[in-house]
Parts: structure tokens; sequence; C-alpha cells
């Protein structure tokens, strides 16, 4: 009898859990494990001023200055709690504030590049050759300018820009892409809307 009690007993302690997922599935209720209903916190009553404090100093105040602010106004709860709850808004901020980058991609026609190269010596001086093309095209134009200047270059790309492309494909070109000669690591991005 004695084991037959132990067995009935050790079954009764394995069904306990069970009869919580029968009942509910007799209601209509479906209960996953591991899904639970978010109890309330003890900093939920104070999630604007723990935000407003991270956000106020990116990021960088510590839960201990946020725990004594909270005290004084009347925050019944322990310095964990705060720990997880500045945490968590340091995270959100951070995921908020991040930059994302996003690569420049142009249509076909709506940009032109210019380049130089060194071109032949004239008259025992040094030229240069302006290359000037739409990429994703056929159109390259080459001309020559004494120099890399500014002047020089605004001399001859103005007229490429509104009689050559202009006639093959309309004023549809929005941007100049060029490099700096000097240092040929930075790229710039000229809007012809100023031209």
């Amino acid at each position: 009898m004695d084991r037959i009690t132990e067995q009935r007993s050790s079954l009764a302690v394995l069904l306990i859990p069970l009869k919580k997922y029968v009942q509910a599935r007799n209601a209509g209720q479906l209960i996953r494990q591991g899904q639970y209903e978010r109890r309330p916190k003890a900093t939920d009553k104070y999630a604007g001023i723990i935000e407003e404090a991270v956000d106020k100093s990116k990021a960088k105040v510590r839960a201990k200055a946020i725990h004594v602010r909270l005290v004084a106004l009347g925050y019944n709860g322990s310095i964990r709690s705060t720990r997880r709850a500045v945490a968590t808004a340091k995270v959100a901020w951070r995921k908020s504030t991040q930059r994302i980058f996003w690569p420049w991609i142009a249509e076909m026609g709506k940009w032109a590049q210019y380049d130089f190269s060194d071109g032949p010596v004239i008259d025992g001086k040094k030229t240069t050759l302006f290359h000037f093309y739409l990429p994703f095209s056929k159109v390259r134009i080459v001309k020559w300018i004494p120099d890399q200047s500014l002047p020089n270059v605004i001399m001859v790309t103005i007229p490429i820009l509104w009689t050559t492309i202009g006639r093959i494909f309309g004023p549809q070109h929005q941007y100049l892409w060029t490099t700096v000669p000097k240092s040929l690591d930075q790229t710039f991005l000229i809007p012809l809307t100023y031209l």
C-alpha cells in the first residue's frame, strides 16, 4: 500500500502543472511557456524622469545619481531596480540616436564626374587634360586647360554642362562629382542648382 500511495502522490505532483494547461485549453485560451504578462515595476512611475535624465546627459549619467533624485521624489525601490531601468533607457537612447549609414546611390544620368590627367607639353609648358564624363553612359569629353585652378575648371565645366550634355540628355543632371587634386582621399559632391 505504501508503494501505491507514493506513486499516486508523485503522479499528482506531476499533474498539477498540466492541470493549468488543460483548464486553459478548455476555456479557449492559449498559454505558451515562457510568455508571461509583464509585472508592474517600481520604476514604471518614474520612467519619464529616467528617460529625461538619460537624454539630457546623452547616456552618460550614472544610475546612482538618478537613484538619489528618485528617492528625493518618493521612490521606494532598490538601487538594483534603478540600475536595470537606467540600463534599459540607455540602450533605447543609443538605438534612437545612432547614425545610420545610407550609401549615396545616384540615378543614371543624374550626375556628372570630372577628373584631370597630364597633357602634352606645349611650347615647353606642361598642360592638363580635363576629363568630363557621365557615368553609365558613353559620353566622354576631354578638353585642354592650362592648369587645375578653379577659374579654369569653371571656364570649361559650365559650357559643357549647359550645351553639350544639355543637348544629349536635357537638363537632368543634378550633381557634379569631383576629387581634390592635392589630396585624393577627399571627394566633393557639388549640387548643380547653384551653378
